[in-house]
This record gives C-alpha cells, structure tokens and sequence, in this order.
C-alpha cells in the first residue's frame, strides 16, 4: 500500500505529486550551503527559517492525510467512495507540500551565481543518472 500510494515522507518511490521530502529538501539545502557566499548562506539561512513552519505544518497534513486512506484500507470492508475522497485528499495535501518545496527550492536556487548553477547541474546528473 505505500508503495501504490506515494507516501509523502519517502518510504515509497516518488512520484508526480511527492517528488521530495523534507530530509531530501534538508539535504539539498545542507548541499547548497557547501558553496555558498557568507551573503548568500545569510539569505539562505532567513529564507528556510520562513519556510520552516509552513513545511512542516504541509508535511503533517500530507502525512495525515496518507493515514487516512490506508486506515480506510485496512478495513474488514473498504467504502471505495471514502477511500477515492481520502486519495485525493492525499494527493491534494502532498501537491500543497510540493509546490511549497518547489518554492522554497525556487527561492534559495535564485541566489546561486552561474557558475554554482553549473555545478548543481552537475551533481544532480551524477546523482539522478
């Protein structure tokens, strides 16, 4: 069941509306920091800080909301109609969470020089295949 239903927290594959948890974000920005200018590492460091709350409030929504359905699903008999509205809300609550990370990503990526872009291309292709 996690692996069919995209589990917001990284236990399962990802997939279009859960592309990234929050440890995967905390290791982007860790990665981000490496070459960072004492400026930019400030201007990280306020953006994450205002991010913070948002994404773990989403991250418990999204995580709430996966419990939902495979409580439904571990029912002696599943109301599919119960079951398809907690699997949008699912997707719903994951796709909040993704659009703040996409943002926040946005946000801190903005800062980078071009040559820091080119180098984050290249660890993520090393990374990704």
């Amino acid at each position: 069941a996690g692996v069919a239903s995209g589990h917001p927290e990284g236990q399962a594959p990802s997939n279009a509306y859960s592309q990234m948890d929050l440890p995967h974000l905390h290791a982007v920005y860790e990665h981000l920091l490496v070459t960072a200018t004492p400026e930019q590492a400030a201007s990280m460091a306020a953006i994450g800080k205002a991010a913070h709350e948002d994404l773990e409030a989403l991250n418990l929504q999204a995580l709430a909301a996966h419990r939902r359905k495979i409580d439904l699903l571990l029912q002696d008999r599943v109301d599919r109609v119960a079951l398809d509205r907690a699997r949008a809300e699912e997707i719903e609550a994951a796709d909040r969470l993704a659009q703040r990370i996409d943002g926040l990503l946005l946000n801190l990526t903005e800062l980078l020089t071009p040559d820091q872009r080119a180098r984050l291309r290249e660890h993520v292709n090393v990374h990704e295949g």
